[in-house]
């Protein structure tokens, strides 16, 4: 059967008003543009900064708020040497007055870090890392994607803890239980980070120490997240392949 094909559905404009070249969260400010008539694919919050190795990254969540669990989904990103015309007139009085437009200087995507995004508000995280971003002084995120069908693999997070170590590292330890009538394999566990306001500040995941999981079984599971930025709490969520 073909696979009906999802309308983009969520633009956002943001100006990236601060840029340092560590591990701290810049402040952006943004706008939102066009949905699509059977609901859309939305950019809940997202948040930027400079990794280690000059890396800039961009973290966010989305959810789908259409009527089909979405698959494929996929983020794009356009980097931007200047904020550009067509954010500056949305707010300044005199946009005749403007300048040419900010000029591309990258552009990337990544895919949600769940593969079926389920419907009537799912949410995935989704992390890109940009390849010539470090200069960037604005940027737009569009989602798009394709009509899925979601799977429940009844993979349940018991119980969980973290600290963050020595060396600024946070680490999420915790154990997983199968609760579903079939065995599992690649049981993922992904983490969103959120500060004070609730938006993404970082996003991360890792695979339970067991490699399959019969029906009942429980396994174990720690993540490193080497960019906490400053998190106030964190979510977990999870996934599999039947094995």
């Amino acid at each position: 059967m073909r696979v009906a094909r999802l309308a983009m559905a969520f633009t956002l404009v943001i100006v990236i008003t601060a840029c340092g070249c560590g591990g701290g969260i810049e402040d952006v400010a943004g706008t939102t543009d066009t949905v699509s008539p059977s609901g859309s694919l939305d950019i809940l919050s997202h948040s930027t900064y400079i990794n280690s190795i000059g890396t800039r990254v961009i973290v966010g969540e989305v959810q789908n708020n259409t009527n089909y669990d979405a698959e494929f989904v996929k983020i794009f990103v356009t980097l931007y040497d200047s904020a550009g015309r067509a954010y500056l007139a949305k707010v300044l009085p005199n946009p005749k007055s403007l300048k040419a437009e900010a000029s591309v200087i990258d552009t990337d995507y990544t895919y949600a870090d769940l593969d079926v995004i389920p419907l009537g508000g799912g949410k995935s995280p989704f992390k890109i890392y940009t390849s010539n971003g470090y200069d960037a002084k604005n940027y737009t995120l569009s989602v798009e994607g394709s009509v899925g069908s979601f799977t429940d693999h009844k993979i349940e997070v018991l119980s969980h803890s973290s600290y963050t170590n020595s060396i600024g590292t946070l680490v999420i330890t915790g154990e997983v239980k199968n609760n579903s009538d079939r065995s599992k394999k690649f049981i993922k566990i992904l983490a969103t980070l959120y500060n004070s306001d609730g938006n993404v500040v970082e996003t991360d995941f890792t695979y339970s120490d067991r490699d399959v999981l019969s029906p009942g079984e429980t396994s174990g599971f720690k993540m490193y997240v080497s960019y906490p930025n400053g998190y106030s709490t964190y979510s977990l969520m999870t996934e599999a392949d039947n094995a």
